[in-house]
């Protein structure tokens, strides 16, 4: 038995991202190694992470750290700014827009 069979024997739960080049949707992946309690809680704790935006920052402090040490600080920054446009449109979306509605719509008054 080798070294990655030893430690995928280890592997409780995990979940992936990935993106192909010729596929417009990022894949997700969650794997369990078995289907029992401990491999579920497993799975819990990562769904736990993910939901906060704790894990957001890790992972781009991960690409930063990657990048920049392999001298790519252009590319990071690039990935920065498109970011932070998907995170000003997000915004914009909870906020309703750049408009203002009022707060009983016209309709609901007949």
């Amino acid at each position: 038995m080798n070294e990655n069979e030893n430690e995928e024997d280890e592997i409780l739960a995990s979940v992936s991202y990935t993106k192909y080049r010729n596929d417009p949707d990022v894949l997700i992946d969650a794997t369990m190694g078995e289907y029992n309690q401990e491999c579920g809680n497993a799975m819990v704790e990562i769904i736990e992470i993910l939901s906060k935006d704790s894990s957001i920052v890790h992972t781009i402090n991960l690409v930063r750290d990657g990048l920049l040490s392999s001298g790519h600080e252009e590319l990071f920054i690039d990935i920065l700014s498109k970011i932070g446009k998907i995170i000003v449109e997000q915004g914009k979306k909870l906020d309703g827009g750049d408009e203002e509605k009022p707060c009983i719509s016209p309709t609901d008054m007949m």
